[in-house]
Order: structure tokens, then C-alpha cells, then sequence
């Protein structure tokens, strides 16, 4: 791998230049993402013309100092010693332009990369729901040795289940949060993406250095776009980066150390003396063929006690070397454009280690050598011992930087989760107001103007909600489809965002990291012989009998015992709410249950919303927008009528509901 160690610089916050201003929150003060990208787009595609015409030069040049030593050789072959002079300047030109082109041709394919990824960007501030890389769930390699840890700090998480997982449509198709997310281009930063999703922080102080950390990214645009396409080169090679990890965690030192410098010490004259052979029997002077044939059957022997464990070393080495330069190639970028504070600093540590020319550029120029086969890897292999040079050159440079490799390929793993973060916070720019929260030391949620990210943007209604100390519960009212559910997804799914440590689509939140617990759609569990009421049994005592661990809870629950008889559905929910406020969490609870209304209407710390609906001409007309009050509207039985359902069966559903028309309730 060639880098061009010149463009290496180490730069603070305060060096780099900003795309926005301080004030993260302030999203009038924001450029538009999707005229930034383009303006950059057409900048970049500029760059790349240079490159690709500084490619060519190189081209052109490389053959024309070639062809340039060959015609000295020919033109002054009368004058052999300037013939043989010139011809070397003339060498020493070419290689000059070798090197030159490669690492040009290396800049124009970032470029090329850099590309990739402003069109990914411009696609999703364009298409919002596009699913950009994939949004299933990572799954843990099945040789967990080939997994990496993480450099950053780890602070106090929460987990989420499966429940959260369904209820928040983490992983849904055909685009969840989690693809909503995701712009890694490894598995190792998929997986850590998901780390970060499945495990929320609920340290208040970690949180704020994780969003600061992803401020920044989302801020320093270029810097950012310039890693991911770096790390872009590593798609479609999961499985040669897990064999890369692999290589660095079990690589050893050769067996029998003596006979292997033995080895290495008697390469040279034995190289020499097989020329020497070869010449003197090219001359005719058959006796050294002896000689020749005695070297042949003692090196042969020498390398056969040692081929296996030549073998056993260079095999996990072998076809690797793309993904190995890839590394190599992101620790390089990423080394030269993070700032020296914060977890950034960390990351941007141990990636520079990476990138030192005696490492990672190292290794991949040695490995390199390991893929060699056929006729002539096995005369070498006799005649001086090929294949121990190139082990003792891969494991003398992998070995003493191993833990420096590892934490390196951590460091991308972090990297790129991070960046996803950032991104995902940029793009949701272009679909409309979105903010950073602001963290409280008090137990609170507060939403201005809260939106759901998985609705279009243009389609998405904006609502607010509020909870605190005070105020510990509301219950939720109104008919379906009028968006009960939804807005309670839309807090959930803000709140998630928030404790990942992105941006949140609201016009403003406030909150302080909780536990997040769903109950917002169970499902029966025959594997584990659950029925649907054991199954909401099960998630909703979570909340009545939460962890002793001293985290408070935000609680989303939507109609709950469903799954079981009114009478005791109604008894069982009105105990749960009773419980629930009895306790120093928060929940937003959904119900079409008006005496569960009459109890929050009893409790100080309970308030009472709804949302709303209208009949018609062609049917019901909902506008999304959650009220204060329980809902008072009953619209059912004239559905009904419009409808056309008989006559004496509307007027049998009234005379059972007590009334002649529409009254009190909801429908």
C-alpha cells in the first residue's frame, strides 16, 4: 500500500472548519443538507477531473521513462559504461513514477468513493425511507475471535428486548431505525452500530460526551464524508476482514527458533552457491551438477522439517491483503482529519499507530508475498528458503503490533457507528427540524413539535408531550387510527435516538436518560408456549416490578390486557395504573378505556389527552394532533349507518349503549 505520509496532519477542533455554526440546536442557523451536498458534489467532481488527469501524466510518464532506459541501452550500446548509466537514470525516473501514480491513482479512487457516498446522502435527503446499506440486525460472526471490542468508554447502559426491538420497529422492514441508520461499510461497524442501539446510555455524562462526539462529526461534513469513503473500500469484504482479525489474534511465533536463524543464516550461501552451480554447469562443467543435486536433497530436507509449520503460519495470511490495505487505507485518512480531544482523540490514537509506515503499510507489502505458488515458489522455497523470510518478515512485524492492530480495527469499528450517528443526524436536516437534546438532572421527557422519523417527512404531524416528576402519566385517548400508537412510537423512538446520542425530530427535547420499556404490541410466543395475554402479562410486569438498579423508566403502553376478557381487562388495568403512579417513573399509557380516564382525572400526577376525530363525507377524518382532555366524541355507530348496516341493528347497538344518539365517550 502506498500513502502519501505528507498529507498527514493532527488537527483540534478549533483548526478545522466548521460547516455550521456553534450552536448545534439552532436549526435556522443550519446550511440546507441537500444544497451543501450538491455545492460539495460539484466541488469534488472537480477534484476528481484533476486527479484522473494527473493519472494519466502518470501513465504516460511511467512508459515513457521505461521506453526512455530501453532506448539508452540500445542507442549508446557503443558507449556501454553511458549506455548502462543512462539507462539507470532513466530506471530510477521510471520507479520515481511508479510510486507517484499509485498514490494519485489512490486519490482518485477516494474520490471516486467520496462520490459514492455525497449520492448516498443526496438519496436520502431526496427519498428519506431509501434504504441506503442494509437495515436487518447484525449478527455476531460464529467465531467470536473474529469480533473486536470497542475504544470507546463504556458508561451505564440499559437493553433492549425484543419487545422494544418490534414495538419501536428497530429492524422492521422494509426500512427500520436501525436502516434508518446504518451507513457502515464493515460488519464489525454494523455490529457496533447495533451495540449502540440495543444498549442505550443512561449515564447522564457519557451521553453528553457521546453527543458531542457526534456533533462534531456531524459538523466537520468533509471530514466525515472523507472516512466513510475511505471505509467504503471494505464492502463486499466481510468475510477477508474477519480473517484479517483472525490472522492478527492467533498469529505465533515460528517453532524451533534456532533452526529457523539456521535457516535464514545459510539462505544467502546457498543462493549464491546454486548460482554459482548453475553456471559453472552451464559452461560445461558437469561435476557441480553433484554438488547441485547434494545442496537440493539437504535444503529439501531442512525445509520439509519445517513446512508445516510454515504452513500453519502463513496460511491465515494468505487472500487477505485487500481487506489489510483497506484497514490501512481508513486508519490513514481517519488519523489525519479527527481532532486530538475527546473519544475522538482515542479512536484517532489508534488509528495513527495503524498507520505508521512500519505497521499496517508494512504488513500489507509482506503478506503480499505469502500468495506466491507454482514451480518457482517452490525452487525458492529450496534454494533459500523463501517461505521462511516471508513468515519471519509478516510475524515480526505483526507480533510486537498486535494489541495496536486490534484496537485499530476497534477504532473503525467506532468510527464508522459514529459516523452513522452523524450522518443520520445531517440528513434529518433536509426532512424538516431537528435538534440535540438538551440533558436534565431531573427526571423529565419534554418534546416540542416531536415528529416520527419513520414517516415522511411531508406526511409526519408534529406533537408535543411532556412528563416529569409532576406529571408521571398521561393517558392517551381517541379512536383508531387516529394515532395513539404512533405518537407513542414517536417518543419512544425520539427517546432511543436521544440516548444513542443523535439528533431527534423534534423542534426541541428535553430529558433525562431513562430506561425505556415498551409494551405497544405483544404478540403470542408458542416457541416458549406464551399465549397473547402471558406474553403482555410478561412484558408489562418489567414495569410493576422494575429492576432495583435505581435508573428511572419512561414506560410506553398501548391498550393493555388485551388479550384477555373485558371485565377483567378493565379491573387489571386500572390496578396497573394505580400501581404505576405509585412509582417514581414515567409512562404514557393508550387506552379506549373511559374509566381509566375518570382515574387520571382523580390524580394529581396523571393528566388526561386525546386525539381526535371527524365523520366525513367519506368517512373519518383524523388531523393526528393529540389534545388536552380525554376524548368525548363517539362516531361507531354512525360509521355504521353510513355504512349501511340494517336499520334494527344500529338501533339495537344503541338501545345496548343507553342512549338514543351520540353522547359522552369516545368511539
Amino acid at each position: 500500500m502506498t500513502v502519501n505520509r505528507g498529507r498527514t496532519c493532527r488537527k483540534t477542533l478549533s483548526e478545522l472548519p466548521r460547516m455550521h455554526t456553534e450552536n448545534a440546536d439552532a436549526t435556522h442557523n443550519q446550511p440546507d443538507p441537500l444544497a451543501w451536498l450538491r455545492e460539495h458534489r460539484e466541488k469534488t467532481q472537480r477534484e476528481h477531473a484533476a486527479a484522473t488527469r494527473a493519472e494519466h501524466v502518470g501513465t504516460t510518464a511511467r512508459l515513457a521513462s521505461f521506453l526512455a532506459a530501453i532506448a539508452a541501452m540500445y542507442f549508446l550500446r557503443h558507449t556501454p559504461w553511458l549506455g548502462v548509466t543512462a539507462a539507470a537514470a532513466m530506471l530510477v525516473v521510471f520507479g520515481w513514477t511508479v510510486c507517484r501514480h499509485r498514490e494519485v491513482k489512490a486519490r482518485r479512487e477516494l474520490i471516486d468513493r467520496v462520490l459514492l457516498v455525497i449520492d448516498e446522502s443526496v438519496r436520502r435527503c431526496t427519498e428519506w425511507l431509501s434504504l441506503i446499506r442494509s437495515g436487518s440486525r447484525p449478527m455476531d460472526p460464529k467465531n467470536k475471535a473474529a469480533d473486536v471490542d470497542t475504544l470507546l468508554e463504556p458508561g451505564r447502559t440499559s437493553s433492549l428486548t425484543e419487545q422494544e426491538f418490534d414495538d419501536l420497529d428497530v429492524y422492521a422492514a422494509p426500512i427500520g431505525l436501525f436502516g434508518l441508520l446504518n451507513r457502515t461499510s464493515t460488519p464489525i461497524g454494523a455490529r457496533r452500530l447495533r451495540d449502540l442501539v440495543e444498549h442505550p446510555l443512561i449515564d447522564r455524562a457519557r451521553l453528553g460526551r457521546r453527543r458531542e462526539t457526534v456533533q462534531w462529526l456531524e459538523q466537520h461534513a468533509p471530514e466525515r464524508l472523507r472516512i466513510m469513503a475511505a471505509a467504503a473500500i471494505l464492502r463486499e469484504n466481510d468475510q477477508m476482514l474477519s480473517k484479517v482479525v483472525l490472522a492478527f489474534r492467533n498469529a505465533e511465533a515460528l517453532p524451533n527458533s534456532t533452526l529457523i536463524l539456521l535457516l535464514r543464516v545459510w539462505a544467502l550461501p546457498s543462493a549464491l552457491i546454486t548460482v554459482w552451480a548453475v553456471f559453472c554447469i552451464g559452461r560445461g562443467e558437469l561435476a557441480w551438477a553433484y554438488g547441485l543435486f547434494a545442496l537440493i536433497l539437504l535444503n529439501g530436507s531442512l525445509y520439509a522439517v519445517m513446512r508445516k509449520a510454515l504452513e500453519g503460519a502463513l496460511a491465515p495470511w494468505r487472500n487477505i491483503a485487500p481487506a489489510l490495505e483497506g484497514y490501512a487505507h481508513v486508519a490513514f485518512e481517519a488519523a489525519a482529519v479527527l481532532p486530538q480531544e475527546g473519544e475522538l482523540d482515542k479512536i484517532r490514537h489508534g488509528l495513527a499507530t495503524v498507520a505508521d509506515p512500519a505497521v499496517a503499510p508494512a504488513l500489507c507489502r509482506r503478506i503480499k508475498w505469502s500468495e506466491s505458488g507454482g514451480i518457482m515458489h517452490t525452487i525458492c522455497n529450496i534454494v533459500f528458503f523463501f517461505d521462511v523470510h516471508v513468515a519471519e518478515m509478516i510475524l515480526h512485524t505483526a507480533l510486537p503490533h498486535r494489541d495496536a492492530l486490534l484496537s485499530g480495527l476497534a477504532g473503525t469499528a467506532d468510527i464508522e457507528a459514529l459516523c452513522s450517528l452523524a450522518t443520520y443526524a445531517f440528513e434529518s436536516r433536509a426532512g424538516g427540524s431537528v435538534c440535540y437534546p438538551r440533558l436534565s438532572d431531573r427526571v423529565q421527557i419534554e418534546v416540542v413539535n416531536g415528529r416520527h422519523p419513520l414517516i415522511l417527512p411531508d406526511e409526519a404531524i408534529g406533537n408535543d408531550a411532556a412528563l416529569s416528576e409532576d406529571t408521571r402519566l398521561w393517558v392517551v385517548t381517541g379512536p383508531n387510527m387516529a394515532g395513539k400508537s404512533t405518537f407513542l412510537r414517536m417518543v419512544g423512538i425520539n427517546m432511543l435516538l436521544g440516548q444513542v446520542g443523535t439528533a431527534v425530530t423534534a423542534d426541541a427535547m428535553t430529558m433525562a436518560p431513562m430506561r425505556l420499556i415498551t409494551d405497544l404490541q405483544a404478540r403470542d410466543n408458542l416457541s416458549r408456549h406464551e399465549s397473547y395475554f402471558l406474553a403482555e402479562v410478561r412484558q408489562l410486569r418489567r414495569m410493576v416490578k422494575p429492576d432495583e438498579d435505581g435508573a428511572p423508566i419512561l414506560g410506553l403502553i398501548d391498550e393493555p390486557f388485551r388479550g384477555t376478557n373485558s371485565q377483567e381487562q378493565v379491573a387489571a388495568t386500572l390496578a396497573v395504573v394505580e400501581h404505576l403512579l405509585r412509582l417514581p417513573h414515567l409512562f404514557l399509557v393508550a387506552t379506549h378505556e373511559h374509566r381509566l380516564t375518570k382515574l387520571a382525572d382523580e390524580r394529581e400526577a396523571a393528566r388526561n389527552f386525546h386525539f381526535h376525530e371527524e365523520l366525513g363525507e367519506k368517512g373519518m377524518v383524523f388531523d393526528y394532533r393529540i389534545r388536552p382532555g380525554p376524548a368525548v366524541t363517539r362516531n361507531a355507530l354512525d360509521v355504521l349507518v353510513r355504512e349501511q348496516y340494517p336499520s334494527e341493528l344500529v338501533d339495537d347497538a344503541r338501545r345496548r349503549l343507553g342512549e338514543d344518539g351520540p353522547g359522552d365517550g369516545e368511539s
